[in-house]
């Protein structure tokens, strides 16, 4: 019954023994029957994005495993949602304060899941560590500006989400849960550090830590031995040394910080799938950042470089190294240790060439040298056939004749970008260029464009 103009529910929906599942989402209910709770064969309740504003007092009586109210105009909880046995979705209401936590032998608190984002909390009940059976808790995008002390006693907690809040003091007493918590999200705060004590959280898993205002790392961060994803970027970091030694660490996004050069050690870093350091103000990168056998994404986009490592790809499979907005004057001689390169992206930087060996990066489907200093494409990007898009645009090409001659041999050649060059003329035979779909051709010196360009089949977008 989702997604309709239903008004209310009729109180008899209760007596539907056999009811275990009910979803009338997107819907204009004002409330939901007062002996919604007898339903007793009622497992799964969906009745997010209505207009509810209070929900029945004995709510909490009912059988549910789970009950989505999200999206609706509620402002108060009625005291018996604690006892619901599992899980609870209330985000995306108007709730200010949540009610008092009453645990007795006939009202326990079975409640193991609660979402409440996107609400207007300041503060959490500070006896949360009666509900002992929580194992995650959602609330994000409210007004706290800490969390209570007692978090740290939920035995069982493994994901804890305060992201997009206000709290300016690092919760210390999770320190406590270093057997329980897998995951820990705390993006877009006011942190300005972390207290030593963090690595006691031996089993977690993603650490997320972006948008706040950092400054160090603390110096056991090594000791998150189960740590795989630690997202730190948008903060004033200017180095990364605690992280040496995070063996299992994957994914790695220290991107918009500060960081001015990295650890000698990043080869300890062995499992690191994807390394973000973009918008950040390193000047070199250490030879080691090529023995990270595991690297496949390297994102140095906007930093100050002006040469990458000639170990970069020796022992490793690199899918995507994105270096645009550096000051890289040339590659590395041999691109032989790049050859399972997807995506080469190097935009914005000073480039005169591009090396005639880029025929060795057989998988490349992705080349952008926009915005260099290039005057010629080697003949050799004609071997590069799985080659989907080149964005050449703004350098100094005068003759793109002979490379289109070169390029026609790549099927699945789809957009080029050519703007912003000196080129005179296109060769007529343009039209074997059978899967281009977008060619953009402004800014340049030509003056006729071949007929045989209405041949290409594929083309949706022309700028001349």
């Amino acid at each position: 019954m989702r997604n309709n103009v239903i008004g209310a529910l009729p109180a008899s929906v209760a007596k539907l023994k056999k009811l275990s599942s009910l979803n009338v989402s997107d819907n204009r209910l004002k409330a939901l029957p007062k002996t919604i709770h007898k339903a007793s064969g009622l497992e799964t309740c969906d009745v997010s994005n209505n207009k509810i504003k209070k929900l029945p007092k004995n709510i909490g009586q009912s059988n549910m495993t789970s009950l989505d109210v999200s999206q609706n105009s509620i402002k108060i909880l009625p005291k018996s949602i604690y006892r619901l046995p599992r899980s609870l979705d209330v985000s995306g209401n108007q709730i200010e304060v949540l009610p008092p936590i009453v645990i007795t032998k006939k009202s326990k608190g079975n409640i193991s899941q609660i979402n409440l984002s996107d609400n207007k909390l300041s503060k959490l009940p500070e006896d949360i560590d009666k509900l002992q059976r929580l194992t995650h808790i959602n609330v994000s995008g409210n007004h706290l500006q800490s969390l209570p002390t007692a978090i740290g006693s939920l035995k069982y907690l493994h994901h804890l989400d305060a992201s997009s809040n206000n709290i300016k003091v690092f919760p210390q007493s999770v320190y406590s849960l270093g057997f329980s918590l897998t995951s820990l999200n705390l993006t877009n705060n006011s942190l300005e550090s972390i207290p030593d004590g963090i690595g006691s959280l031996k089993r977690l898993r993603v650490f997320m830590l972006s948008f706040n205002k950092l400054q160090t790392l603390p110096n056991d961060m090594n000791g998150l031995v189960s740590l795989q994803q630690l997202h730190v970027s948008n903060n004033n970091l200017t180095n990364l040394s605690p992280l040496i030694g995070l063996l299992h660490l994957e994914t790695l996004d220290a991107s918009n910080n500060k960081i001015t050069s990295l650890p000698t050690e990043m080869h300890t870093l062995r499992w690191l799938f994807i390394l973000n350091l973009a918008n950040n103000q390193l000047t070199s990168l250490p030879p080691s950042i090529g023995h990270i056998k595991a690297l496949k994404q390297l994102y140095l986009r906007n930093n100050r470089l002006e040469s990458l490592p000639s170990t970069l790809g020796e022992q490793q499979l690199l899918q995507v190294v994105d270096a645009s907005d550096n000051e890289l004057t040339n590659l590395p001689d041999d691109l032989r240790k790049w050859r399972t390169l997807e995506q080469l992206i190097l935009a914005r930087n000073q480039l005169s060439q591009i090396p005639g060996n880029i025929g060795r990066l057989r998988l490349l489907e992705i080349l952008d040298v926009s915005n260099n200093q290039v005057a010629r494409i080697p003949e050799q990007i004609g071997i590069l056939t799985h080659l989907q898009e080149l964005h050449v645009s703004n350098n100094c090409l005068e003759n793109f004749a002979q490379n289109l001659t070169k390029l026609r041999q790549i099927l699945n050649l789809q957009i080029i970008n050519l703007s912003r060059n000196d080129l005179k003329l296109l060769p007529i035979d343009i039209w074997r260029m059978k899967s281009l779909t977008s060619l953009d051709l402004t800014d340049n010196l030509i003056e006729s464009i071949p007929e045989s360009i209405a041949k290409l089949p594929a083309l949706k977008v022309c700028d001349v």
